[in-house]
């Protein structure tokens, strides 16, 4: 018998266009349910403004494709070289560890940080 994900778990986004944010608070699923755990994904995101500083990272457990409809399972807030937003200097690769200890607790196991990753 193996473990899976009860929910999808995900981060907050939001979609922008030439530095001008049109929709925050959105989902985006990085591990998708009933995945089997434990397990780890990865994901690309980027500053949705250019030069900032630092990224807010949302995670999320759910399947609705807005946070507020989601649980909150933690934040973490990650230094970014300042530059342009979506060329690459503003970007991080998001990746989740997770395993069945998590869902109990409700909270990411892992979420190492790197200057291109958490």
């Amino acid at each position: 018998m193996t473990d899976v994900a009860p929910f999808s778990m995900g981060i907050q986004v939001c979609r922008s266009e030439g530095g001008r944010i049109l929709a925050s608070g959105l989902y985006l699923p990085i591990i998708e349910r009933n995945t089997v755990i434990p397990t780890s994904r990865s994901t690309i995101v980027s500053c949705p403004q250019d030069n900032q500083r630092q990224l807010l990272i949302q995670v999320y457990q759910g399947e609705a494709r807005h946070v507020v409809d989601n649980v909150e399972l933690g934040k973490l807030t990650i230094p970014v070289p300042p530059g342009p937003g979506r060329q690459g200097a503003g970007s991080i690769s998001a990746s989740p560890t997770t395993s069945a200890d998590c869902w109990k607790s409700k909270r990411p196991c892992s979420a190492p940080e790197q200057r291109t990753g958490w």
